[in-house]
C-alpha cells in the first residue's frame, strides 16, 4: 500500500514537539492507521535518536509496551516542558517591534508568544494592547490610539494599511526626486601629457615621491650637510624649491588637461525588446548612417546616442573607434565606459548632421539618444501616427472584445434555489420624479431591444427598480434586497482571516 504524504524523523533542532504531533496525527487520519497501529508506526517514525531518548524514558519497559498515548506523553514532557507563566507574560508584554519587522511579522510574533500565556476569553483584548503598544510608527499608533471601540482585528487591518500606505508614497517620491537626472562634472586629468608629467616630482625637502613637499615630515629637520632647516642630506644636492624646469612642465602640463564628462542616463540597453505591452512599445527609427539604414529604438533618457560593439563590427567594419574620455552612468549609478567613438553623417527627415555615435562592449539594440535629438529634429506626429496604426491593428485584431455589443455568457444557465416554504413577493413600483421618466421608459426600452429585460404581462414576483443618474444617461438596477435576495439559499465560501494566514506561515523559510 502507498502511502500518502511523507514524515521525516523528528529534529528537536528545527521543530517542537507539539508541531510534529500534530502532523503525525493528519498522517494517520490520511493514510486510515487504526488505534493498534498508532505505536508502531510512532516508533518507525520517529527516527534513531528520538527513539534512544523515547527508550531511556519508558526504562525498564520497552516503548513498544506503551500507549500512544503515553509515548507522546513521555516526549511531550521531555521535549517541550511547561513554561512558567509569568515568564511568558513578561515576554508577552515587554515584545516591541523590531526596526526590520513588518506589522504582520510583529502580529505573529505576538499570538507565538501568547500561545502559554493562558488568557483565555482575554486573548484578543490582550494581543490588541500589546500591538497598539508595541508598534514602533508613531503615526499608525496614533490613528489607533484614536479609533473609538478598536477591536483587534480591526487595528491589524489598518495598521498593515498604513504602512503599506506610507511604504508605496516613500518609494513614489524616491522615484520622483531620480528620474530623468542630468548631471555634468568636470575633472582635471592629464592623458596627452608624457609619462614623465604624469608621475609626481619628487620632494625636494626629502626626495621622494609619495607626498607633497608642504605635507614632508621633514621640512622642520635640519641637514646634516649645510646645516640649513627644511631637508635632509638625501634631497641635500636638489634645489630647496621647485626648479624652473618643474615649473616650465606645470605649466606645461596645463595646456594638454582635458575635460572629462561624467553623464547620467536613465537606461542604456532594455532587457526585452519585444514588450508587448502597448504603453511600453519601443519606439523605433531608421536614421541613414554613413549611407546605411540603421533600425535604431529612440531612448531619450539616453544622454548620447550608442550602439553595441558586435553590430559596430557588421554594419561599420572600416570605421574607425576614436579614443574618448566619456563615462557613462545608469539610472542604479553603475558607470560604463565606452569603447570610443565613430564620426557619423546621420541623415533622418531630409537633414544631415556629423555626429558620434558611441561604442559599447556589450548590448542589444543602438539607442538613438538626446544628442542626436537636439541636432535632428524628429517628426513626431509621424512617430504618434505609427502608435495610432499599433492601436488601430489591436483593435481589428480583437474585434469581439471592442464591439460595444452586450456580450452574453455562453454553455451556462443561472439557477436560483429558494429556501423552504418561501413565497413570491410582490412590491409595488416606486414613484420617480418626473424629469425622469422619460430618460428612465427609454432606458428599459433599449434593454428590452437588446435582450436584457422580457417583458410580461403579469408575475407573482415584482422588485422596484432603482434609477442611478449617470453622465451617459439613466442606469437602472433592481432593488432585490426587499424581495428575493432574502429568501436566497446562498452558497457559502468563508475566507480565511489575514491573521490565520501569517500565523500559519509563522515558522515558514
Amino acid at each position: 500500500m502507498v502511502s500518502t504524504g511523507k514524515i521525516e524523523p523528528f529534529d528537536n533542532s528545527s521543530e517542537n514537539w507539539t508541531c510534529y504531533k500534530e502532523r503525525l496525527d493528519q498522517y494517520f487520519i490520511v493514510n486510515e492507521v487504526d488505534d493498534g497501529k498508532q505505536v508502531p508506526a510512532l516508533l518507525s517514525l520517529i527516527g534513531s535518536k528520538t527513539y534512544g531518548t523515547l527508550r531511556d524514558l519508558c526504562s525498564p519497559d520497552l516503548p513498544k509496551d506503551k500507549t500512544y498515548a503515553a509515548l507522546c506523553k513521555l516526549l511531550s514532557e521531555h521535549y517541550n516542558p511547561e513554561p512558567l507563566l509569568i515568564a511568558e507574560r513578561f515576554r508577552f508584554w515587554k515584545r516591541n517591534q523590531r526596526p526590520d519587522e513588518t506589522v504582520s511579522q510583529f502580529n505573529v510574533s505576538l499570538r507565538k508568544l501568547a500561545e502559554h500565556c493562558k488568557f483565555g476569553g482575554n486573548l484578543n483584548d490582550s494581543l490588541r494592547d500589546r500591538f497598539v503598544c508595541g508598534l514602533k510608527t508613531e503615526s499608525i499608533q496614533k490613528r489607533l490610539l484614536s479609533e473609538k471601540d478598536l477591536t483587534y482585528e480591526k487595528a491589524i487591518e489598518l495598521a498593515t494599511a498604513m504602512e503599506c500606505a506610507q511604504k508605496d508614497v516613500k518609494e513614489l517620491h524616491g522615484a520622483t526626486q531620480s528620474l530623468n537626472k542630468l548631471t555634468l562634472r568636470k575633472k582635471q586629468i592629464a592623458k596627452t601629457q608624457p609619462q614623465a608629467l604624469k608621475s609626481e616630482s619628487p620632494c625636494y625637502r626629502c626626495n621622494r615621491t609619495n607626498h607633497k613637499p608642504d605635507q614632508c615630515r621633514f621640512k622642520d629637520a635640519t641637514c646634516n650637510k649645510c646645516g640649513r632647516k627644511g631637508h635632509i642630506s638625501p634631497a641635500c644636492n636638489q634645489q630647496q624649491r621647485p626648479s624652473q624646469q618643474q615649473k616650465k612642465q606645470k605649466g606645461r602640463a596645463k595646456l594638454h588637461q582635458v575635460e572629462e564628462e561624467e553623464i547620467d542616463i536613465d537606461s542604456l540597453f532594455k532587457l526585452d525588446e519585444h514588450d508587448t505591452g502597448t504603453n511600453r512599445e519601443p519606439i523605433w527609427l531608421q536614421p541613414i548612417v554613413n549611407g546605411r539604414k540603421v533600425r535604431m529604438e529612440l531612448d531619450t533618457g539616453s544622454g548620447v546616442s550608442i550602439i553595441p560593439m558586435e553590430m559596430k563590427d557588421t554594419l561599420f567594419p572600416n570605421d574607425t573607434v576614436h579614443e574618448s574620455d566619456l563615462k557613462l552612468k545608469t539610472y542604479s549609478n553603475e558607470t560604463l565606459l565606452p569603447e570610443g567613438y565613430i564620426k557619423c553623417k546621420v541623415n533622418i527627415h531630409g537633414q544631415e548632421k556629423d555626429l558620434k555615435l558611441y561604442v559599447m562592449r556589450k548590448g542589444k539594440v543602438p539607442l538613438f539618444g538626446r544628442e542626436w535629438l537636439y541636432a535632428l529634429k524628429l517628426d513626431w506626429t509621424e512617430i504618434w501616427n505609427l502608435n495610432l496604426d499599433r492601436v488601430a491593428q489591436l483593435k481589428n485584431k480583437y474585434k469581439d472584445v471592442f464591439d460595444r455589443d452586450l456580450g452574453k455568457v455562453k454553455n451556462f444557465k443561472a439557477k436560483l434555489k429558494l429556501k423552504p416554504e418561501s413565497t413570491p413577493k410582490f412590491v409595488k413600483a416606486r414613484s420617480v420624479p418626473f424629469a425622469m421618466k422619460p430618460q428612465i421608459e427609454e432606458e428599459l426600452d433599449r434593454l428590452v431591444k437588446d435582450g436584457v429585460l422580457e417583458k410580461v404581462d403579469t408575475s407573482e414576483w415584482a422588485t422596484p427598480i432603482v434609477p442611478v443618474p449617470k453622465k451617459e444617461g439613466i442606469r437602472i438596477c433592481g432593488d432585490f434586497k426587499v424581495t428575493i435576495n432574502p429568501l436566497l439559499e446562498v452558497d457559502q465560501h468563508p475566507l480565511p482571516k489575514i491573521e490565520d494566514i501569517f500565523a500559519s506561515l509563522g515558522k515558514g523559510k
